[in-house]
């Protein structure tokens, strides 16, 4: 049992073990109920720390992305700002994602690419929009596990590969200007 757990355990009596004519009662032990995953403030410092970390962590991914779009490098910031204050507007309402950030992320890169090219570079806030509404549905109704089942893992890791390269190869002629 974790120190959290031990926290929020309830004591209910306890039963001692009694020994009856073909019955054997036992002594279950202290109920644990399942704690709450919104904002407590004797964890608001580790809150803070992992905000700030998945927020610093967020800058360069959106940054490699704008680059690869070959937007300015203001609209990758602006981008994760605006993420930032969307996922933290969302943990007020739906606290407890501990495996994910909400906002627009690499995977949907492909799609972004295919809005732009459909709808035109004009229309390139209607397509983040749209990219966006798409994952926040994905992740309200928590249709992940069947996107899993439905989209093979090689092929996810596939896409984020050619992503991760292409911002790799991104970078180095905007640093090194090959």
């Amino acid at each position: 049992m974790t120190s959290y757990e031990a926290e929020r355990t309830i004591t209910t009596p306890r039963n001692e073990v009694e020994e009856t004519e073909g019955s054997l009662s036992v002594d279950t032990g202290p109920v644990v109920k399942p704690a709450s995953a919104a904002f407590q403030a004797q964890y608001a410092g580790r809150d803070i720390a992992a905000g700030l970390i998945a927020g610093s962590m967020a800058i360069p991914l959106t940054v490699g992305i704008a680059m690869m779009s070959e937007y300015p490098i203001k609209v990758g910031l602006a981008t994760v700002a605006f993420a930032c204050l969307i996922g933290w507007i969302n943990a007020w309402f739906r606290p407890g994602n501990y495996i994910g950030c909400p906002g627009i992320a690499a995977g949907l890169a492909p799609v972004l690419a295919v809005g732009v090219a459909s709808f035109g570079l004009e229309n390139m806030a209607f397509a983040i929009f749209l990219t966006a509404t798409i994952q926040a549905v994905i992740w309200r109704f928590n249709w992940q596990r069947y996107i899993l089942v439905a989209v093979p893992v090689y092929l996810v890791e596939g896409l984020l590969a050619g992503v991760g390269l292409k911002i790799a190869l991104k970078f180095l002629t905007f640093t090194y200007e090959l």
